[in-house]
């Protein structure tokens, strides 16, 4: 076999930066084909004299657990999809490798949100993926369109064409065996067996299905290491590089195509447009829309057109790979995006530092408690603040001033530390009751001279670094408004009580939950906008201090998610006393929306309707949706346990099927299933549906609905 990489890669980083970046992979304990790309960006970067340090979804290092790393530790992180947002503070590429249609397989809405947490995206050249980008970032201040170009390609090994032994390399999972859906390429494949002409490579078990059983030209699996693919595409010599429909309507080419043109193979494509656009005539084509039995024998022709002319076909992979080599290889790529990295990066930060020049901005960072780990991320917060040329306070309780102060003074230097009256105590000095946060706030909206621009930084929030001037450029750059906002990454559990991770792209001011995540950093505030909200609101307000301000004010959002707020605690804002002394926060929560709403009825009254019509529809579409997965999920399961039984296979047991948690429809449509899966006669059948129908409208009747 032909040594590796034949060919030179010369590459020096810009002075500054580290020569250190990261990936995401996001499901640690399993093997995915995200793994592949993960294996070729490390195996390019070491061909580069970089370093690639595999993360987990926080962005910790997986190898060496612990805190998640930061812009001090990587020079950007790509992130390689959409499903979860950016959680780490350090400069994110987002790679738009994937057509439209596969946000919706997701939920649409939350996997966008996704996208736009992101500082930057790498193109593949895919008209469709870029257009939906640039549809999303339509009139964002904080975004830009890609500037550079990220393939799911790789740079180690590449190998010469040779022919090999002029056999097609196929891999992929034959989803039709687990009763899924249809492989995307079954018939073709079925015919192409019979030939002797294909390898076939996959997993050769799946949830206990022999998915490639009955296939002569099966092999075996291949291990996720960038390497062993290529090798094996080089020694068949011939690669199928076919794709979905989505990737066709996106024109976005698969990473067969490149793992192919790596390893030295004649490449037979089928007719997506972006393969013929870059590469031309150095593929030979198919038309999957010719019907099954015309394609094989098609890919069937031209491989008996190699192997007669053995001579021109090399030639031919030879001229493809060298187009592949000169443009769409992964060292290139990654040598491009290092090369103008700095310089991007402050072609994005000029879009809101230019706008936040000549302002005053003054970041208050509240930490109450210095037993709490949060005091420390607080201080660092503050000292950032400064660094970027903002005023910061740590805002600290009156009884631990003196102490904050010796232990910050140092640490924090040109950060101002004030004593704030969180906390009431008795003669002991023991906390019995935290203060309301509007007492806070409204100290620090007095001490503000007009004009300055105030953001206020709870314990449980983590800002990303650009958060603050985002927010500033905003603000200041529009005199009309009284406050910016920013949307949130909200840290909470899921179901199971794990860790979750979820964009609140809307704003919720009179949510009546104490754990909704309104949030304090969220904002930027214009102090001497708020005169009335002062004098007869702010004091009287606690976990909805931030809404009493915002909501007779006039404001505007950033569209990006800079911040994440963690909710898992028991108050939302992160500042606890003694649970016995907590305040009852459901019942604060109404104290506050009743206080918001006393200067204002009607048009409280109005928004609040809105908000709750907006919740009902929202919290429909949820049950639906979970119904909806479970009923499916159920009859999947039952259907399993059903061939499982008859092929003899007793170890196969469905889940069960928890009727209370269906919705009324799911419930009747699981009656009807049933009804109609009974041996009865049509006649009876009838009868009793038509009784169901009878006792439904009478129901109906009862319940005043009908």
């Amino acid at each position: 076999m032909p040594s590796h990489n034949d060919f030179p890669v010369t590459f020096n980083a810009p002075a500054g930066l580290l020569g250190r970046f990261g990936v995401i992979k996001l499901w640690p304990d399993i093997q995915v084909a995200e793994d592949e790309v993960i294996a070729r960006l490390v195996n390019t970067a070491k061909l580069m004299g970089l370093e690639c340090v595999i993360l987990d979804h926080m962005g910790r290092d997986l190898r060496n657990p612990g805190a998640p790393l930061t812009g001090r530790d990587l020079d950007f992180v790509i992130h390689l999809h959409f499903s979860t947002p950016k959680s780490y503070d350090v400069f994110s590429f987002l790679t738009l490798w994937n057509p439209t249609s596969f946000f919706h397989d997701f939920g649409y809405r939350p996997m966008a949100e996704n996208i736009l947490t992101h500082d930057d995206y790498l193109s593949c050249r895919s008209p469709g993926a870029d257009l939906h980008l640039r549809r999303l970032i339509h009139g964002d201040s904080t975004h830009l369109p890609p500037k550079f170009e990220l393939f799911h390609s790789l740079a180690t090994p590449v190998l010469k064409p040779d022919g090999g032994e002029w056999k097609i390399f196929y891999m992929g999972i034959n989803w039709e065996r687990l009763g899924e859906k249809q492989s995307r390429h079954q018939s073709v494949l079925n015919l192409l067996d019979e030939t002797g002409m294909l390898r076939i490579y996959g997993p050769d078990e799946l949830r206990g299905v022999k998915v490639w059983e009955g296939f002569q030209s099966y092999q075996r699996p291949l291990p996720f290491d960038g390497v062993s693919v290529i090798e094996e595409i080089h020694r068949a010599g011939i690669c199928l590089a076919l794709s979905s429909m989505p990737h066709k309507d996106a024109v976005l080419m698969s990473s067969r195509l490149f793992e192919g043109l790596a390893g030295g193979a004649l490449i037979i494509c089928d007719e997506n447009p972006w393969a013929r656009t870059h590469f031309g005539d150095t593929l030979l084509y198919v038309d999957l829309r010719d019907g099954a039995e015309t394609v094989a024998e098609q890919i069937a022709t031209h491989v008996r057109w190699a192997r007669a002319n053995p001579a021109e076909a090399v030639a031919l992979a030879t001229r493809a790979q060298d187009i592949f080599k000169s443009v769409f290889i992964m060292s290139r790529s990654l040598g491009e995006i290092y090369a103008g990295l700095p310089a991007r990066k402050q072609e994005l930060k000029s879009l809101w530092l230019d706008k936040a020049a000549g302002a005053t901005v003054r970041v208050v960072c509240l930490a109450p408690d210095m037993a709490d780990p949060a005091f420390d991320r607080q201080m660092e917060v503050a000292a950032g603040a400064v660094r970027q040329g903002f005023q910061a306070v740590l805002l600290v309780d009156g009884h631990d001033l003196d102490r904050a102060t010796g232990r910050a003074g140092q640490l924090c230097p040109g950060v101002e530390i004030r004593s704030a009256d969180f906390f009431q105590r008795n003669v002991a000095a023991q906390v019995v009751m935290r203060n309301r946060l509007g007492l806070v706030l409204r100290q620090e909206f007095l001490a503000a001279a007009d004009g300055t621009l105030l953001c206020f930084i709870a314990p449980n929030e983590t800002i990303f670094e650009d958060h603050v001037a985002m927010l500033a450029g905003t603000l200041h750059s529009r005199q009309d408004l009284d406050y910016a906002w920013t949307k949130a990454i909200i840290h909470g559990t899921d179901g199971l009580g794990d860790s979750h991770l979820a964009v609140e792209h809307s704003l919720d001011l009179l949510s009546g939950d104490p754990a909704a995540p309104v949030g304090l950093a969220r904002f930027m505030f214009r102090a001497g906008a708020f005169a009335t909200q002062l004098d007869y609101l702010l004091e009287s307000l606690d976990i909805r201090a931030a809404s009493g301000l915002a909501f007779y004010a006039t404001g505007a959002s950033t569209k990006r998610a800079s911040l994440i707020v963690d909710i898992r605690g028991k108050c939302h804002l992160g500042i606890r006393t003694d649970p016995a002394a907590e305040r009852k926060l459901g019942a604060e929560v109404w104290q506050d929306l009743e206080a918001i709403r006393d200067l204002d009825a009607p048009r409280f009254d109005a928004d609040q309707r809105e908000n709750q019509i907006r919740a009902h529809m929202q919290q429909l579409d949820a049950r639906n949706q979970a119904s909806g997965d479970i009923l499916h999920k159920a009859f999947h399961n039952l259907h399993t346990a059903y061939e499982a039984i008859r092929d003899g296979q007793k170890r196969l047991v469905p889940d069960a099927l928890y009727l209370d948690h269906l919705s009324r429809a799911n419930l009747r449509g699981i009656l009807m299933r049933l009804l109609g899966s009974l041996p009865m006669p049509g006649a009876l059948r009838r009868l009793v549906v038509a009784c169901m129908r009878v006792v439904r409208r009478v129901a109906r009747k009862l319940r005043g609905r009908g």
